[in-house]
């Protein structure tokens, strides 16, 4: 196991002591992004900068055990920072090498619908989502705004971001997902002997047959870049609330190549 030592020492030079108690769960989304299990990390562990996160990013990357850290790198959408593997974005041309569903859950849609993926709507959505991954890979500047003059979803965007096969689509802030069943899907990575959410998404209860197929091929995906490297995958299906399905997906850790 890495030396977690300099690495907590690290943490507390940027965040503040309250938030000690995120080190290990922070250090593990960050292994999930550096090792391609996701595009990018969503920075909602507590309240915090872009500075902040880049000073630590830099400041622990240069240190033997975490030097997999150096090719991550922070940036601020719309105010919410992400934290990505540059190299990574610079691959993705579209979102992902899997077919996207994209959901319209407009809040005047009396249910949520499936979007053909030719629609100007879902063009606009990839043309900003190449923007801001071309603009996060070759940019030192990492203050970045959606264009409003596309008017694209920031629901589509973010679930893009964060590699999601079924992503949101909506015209405004509100939805049509009230009282509507969803499956929710969630995989952990198994680390410190516990388990951390690395992936958590919803989708329609109703829409399950047309998205099944989309789901599973971005579990293969994920499945198949796990077993390079070298984890052990083992999966399974519990219930969750009322009406909600919630598939779990826990991957322990075998062996760590950095």
């Amino acid at each position: 196991m890495e030396n977690l030592k300099n690495w907590n020492k690290e943490f507390m030079k940027h965040f503040h002591k309250k938030f000690f108690k995120f080190s290990k769960e922070f250090y593990v989304q960050l292994l999930a992004v550096a090792h391609g299990m996701k595009l990018s990390f969503l920075f909602d562990l507590f309240a915090t900068d872009q500075q902040s996160v880049e000073a630590f990013l830099r400041g622990a990357s240069v240190m033997e055990d975490f030097k997999f850290l150096s090719s991550l790198h922070a940036f601020s959408l719309n105010d919410e920072i992400f934290i990505c593997d540059t190299i990574s974005v610079m691959r993705v041309s579209d979102g992902s090498s899997y077919n996207v569903i994209f959901v319209d859950v407009s809040k005047e849609l009396t249910r949520p619908k499936i979007l053909e993926s030719d629609l100007e709507v879902i063009l606009d959505i990839k043309k900003e989502f190449r923007h801001i991954l071309t603009f996060v890979g070759r940019s030192k500047n990492r203050m970045i705004s959606l264009n409003p003059e596309r008017q694209v979803s920031m629901s589509s965007i973010f679930g893009l971001l964060l590699n999601f096969p079924v992503v949101y689509c909506c015209k405004d802030d509100g939805n049509c997902l009230s009282l509507k069943p969803l499956i929710n899907m969630k995989v952990y990575l198994k680390y410190f002997n516990n388990e951390y959410c690395i992936y958590s998404f919803t989708y329609p209860k109703m829409l399950e047959d047309m998205c099944k197929d989309s789901v599973s091929l971005w579990l293969d995906h994920l499945r198949t870049h796990v077993k390079e490297l070298n984890f052990e995958l083992k999966y399974g299906s519990t219930p969750c609330h009322k009406d909600e399905a919630c598939n779990v997906i826990i991957y322990h850790v075998k062996k760590l190549n950095f």
